[in-house]
């Protein structure tokens, strides 16, 4: 297995175990918590959420801004 397949198998078993969590303990539906999991970095460290939202928000800005040009 190259290093690309371990780093993404890593994370989707780290997503799988934040899933089951979301899921078991926090009473969340399956779907709201597999969209959860998927960024699981996200919900793990606070911060970084904030910074990807700025991030997916000036990404939507410039999409706007090109279609409507």
């Amino acid at each position: 297995m190259t290093l690309k397949g371990k780093i993404f198998s890593g994370y989707g078993a780290i997503g799988l175990l934040f899933w089951a969590y979301f899921v078991l303990v926090d009473g969340h539906r399956a779907a709201f918590a597999f969209g959860k999991a998927l960024v699981w970095p996200l919900t793990m460290f606070p911060a970084l959420g904030a910074f990807m939202g700025v991030v997916v928000l000036l990404l939507i800005i410039g999409a706007i801004v090109l279609i409507y040009r």
